[in-house]
């Protein structure tokens, strides 16, 4: 009894172990994977149906994380009006909703994403400027062991 009991620890201590590595290297994977992805923001003026609208071009280079990631697109509200009714979905891109009342955008990203999309907006109001338009790459992973992390890129905006 005495020996069953000792294998039976051993064999928890190392699956407590084992998972615990696990957990590490997949949080410095994902890591190390959304510190490389770079984006570029390029916003162009389009006329729809005849409605002035803002069309933002996002393309994400680098390796995505295998776990799902969100890109979150913040415009200046002043300016710009993101229709929810009007999205238009590509392959690997979903739209989840809004956030920070309403100026962000999230899409998700499957693996299907093949690296660009693009988003219409509403010019509520003329400016002698580009608006005011960013976006960052977000995800999250579920560890085992460890809490749940959550990471994120830099800002990227527009270049003039």
């Amino acid at each position: 009894m005495k020996k069953f009991l000792t294998i039976t620890a051993l064999v928890a201590v190392v699956i407590v172990i084992s998972l615990l590595i696990f957990d590490v290297y997949r949080t410095g994977e994902y890591s190390k994977r959304i510190d490389q992805i770079q984006m570029e923001v390029r916003p162009t003026e389009v006329t729809v149906n005849g409605e002035k609208m803002m069309n933002v071009k996002i393309t994400v280079s680098g390796e995505l994380p295998t776990e799902p990631v969100n890109v979150i697109i913040f415009t200046d509200n002043r300016y710009l009006e993101f229709p929810a009714n009007k999205v238009v979905t590509e392959p690997g891109v979903t739209y989840a909703g809004r956030q920070a009342g309403g100026t962000e955008a999230v899409f998700s990203l499957s693996s299907e994403f093949d690296g660009e999309f693009s988003v219409d907006y509403l010019i509520k109001r003329n400016s002698d400027h580009t608006p005011l338009v960013y976006a960052f790459v977000k995800g999250k992973i579920n560890n085992y062991l460890l809490g749940d992390e959550s990471f994120s890129t830099g800002i990227f905006q527009v270049k003039d």
